[in-house]
């Protein structure tokens, strides 16, 4: 089980795994911030964090196992970037965003890549994943609109990212 704690620390959040009946707190990049969203059948483990003296929009996605901590950078041009799922290959899916956009990404090895079959329709510029199945389809939110919060969210599926 992965997981957020907002009681670890006073000014922010932690990630956490729980695994054999003990909670191992993820460490993050050492920021106030993070937040661990999935666990593959391999035990690897994603989520988001920010760094020391940097807001929490400035976020890069992690990838934890075996306790190494991995940055997940943005695509170039992006300040900050999340992961929310992971599939049994490692590779893992989130976004890259500015306050401008979202894009959908995988990142392979550590490297983002656009997952372009998503964001082919220029009126999605928030678009992200938020998991993906055993075949490699991705399930997400794309908003109808300018506005992060006040535009109509329209779920996706993606049937292969390539």
């Amino acid at each position: 089980v992965v997981g957020t704690d907002v009681w670890v620390t006073s000014n922010g959040t932690a990630a956490f795994l729980y695994s054999d009946g003990e909670t191992h707190e993820i460490p993050g990049f050492g920021g106030n911030y993070a937040e661990g969203y999935a666990i593959n059948n391999r035990g690897e483990v994603v989520g988001w964090s920010d760094k020391p003296g940097l807001q929490w929009q400035f976020t890069s996605g992690f990838h934890y196992y075996d306790g190494v901590l991995t940055e997940l950078p943005p695509l170039p041009g992006d300040p900050s970037a999340g992961a929310f799922a992971i599939d049994d290959r490692g590779w893992v899916y989130g976004q890259s965003w500015d306050p401008n956009h979202t894009t959908p990404v995988v990142w392979r090895d550590g490297v983002p890549t656009e997952i372009e079959t998503i964001t082919q329709d220029p009126s999605h510029i928030y678009a992200w994943v938020e998991d993906v199945n055993a075949s490699g389809a991705v399930v997400g939110t794309k908003l109808m609109g300018p506005s992060p919060y006040f535009s109509p969210k329209v779920p996706f599926l993606a049937e292969e990212v390539p």
